[in-house]
């Protein structure tokens, strides 16, 4: 476990109780990059602390919860599903306590929990009809790290915008689809988009792999295939990332966590 802290220049007189932040994984993952940079911006603006609390075990997770709600901070972001499960459990205890359940498909009766998910089949759609209008062999990749709900709607989204293309323009594109089978791996990002590549022919990919899928761009730009990133603007990791499916989850965080100060 990790824990760090990012303060602000403008504290008030009496310093604001601080927020929290949970991630099972580190801060250098794409995703959470893109969520900090909300958090950052609302630390800024409210003069509220920021901890950012790395837990790698799973065991640690009640621990960890329950430890941030002891010691006053409000609101805590909970990432992911085992996280926000978590929070469910125990928001009883904190009543007085806000947690935000980031990018997860739950649903719960409890006041003084939130559920934030941004749905991206529309802008995956978008990044499927361009990539079969851009493909000159007829067949596009799209990666992710698992078959789980939040990937399939990234993927389905695609496919379908690679499927209106095919009717709008009279072309067969066809979409190949694989998985890395971790979220925080390069390495195997790199391998499965190389596989990809090399076996079937794939000439652009779209891969929505958060840590994994910096090695599914690293491959793409060394086999010279375009590739569409993920979540934020992704074309400052290598050129061959002509367009990304933006997921604005940085704005999304920053008026959820705003909505708490204001008591909103």
């Amino acid at each position: 476990m990790a824990i760090l802290s990012c303060g602000s220049a403008a504290l008030a007189e009496e310093e604001p109780a601080p927020m929290a932040v949970l991630v099972p994984c580190s801060i250098g993952d794409p995703f959470i990059e893109l969520c900090l940079k909300g958090l950052y911006q609302l630390s800024e603006d409210t003069g509220k602390e920021l901890r950012i609390i790395e837990t790698y075990d799973k065991a640690e997770y009640e621990d960890q919860v329950c430890s941030m709600a002891e010691l006053g901070c409000n609101p805590i972001y909970c990432m992911w599903g085992d996280l926000s499960e978590v929070a469910i459990n125990h928001a009883a205890d904190y009543p007085d306590t806000t947690f935000i359940l980031t990018d997860v498909y739950l649903k719960t009766d409890a006041p003084n929990i939130s559920s934030l998910s941004v749905d991206p089949y529309g802008a995956s759609f978008i990044g499927g009809y361009i990539a079969a209008c851009k493909t000159e062999v007829g067949l596009v990749g799209f990666i992710a790290h698992a078959d789980r709900a939040v990937s399939r709607r990234y993927r389905d989204g695609y496919m379908a915008g690679v499927e209106y293309a095919n009717e709008q323009n009279g072309t067969s594109v066809e979409v190949q689809v694989a998985y890395t089978g971790d979220d925080q791996d390069p390495v195997k990002g790199s391998e499965t988009a190389i596989l990809m590549i090399e076996e079937y022919g794939v000439d652009i990919i779209f891969q929505s792999a958060s840590l994994s899928g910096l090695g599914v761009i690293s491959a793409c730009a060394e086999k010279g295939v375009a590739c569409i990133g993920a979540d934020d603007w992704q074309g400052d990791v290598d050129p061959c990332v002509f367009w990304s499916v933006l997921k604005p989850f940085d704005q999304v965080l920053y008026d959820e966590g705003m909505s708490v100060v204001e008591g909103t």
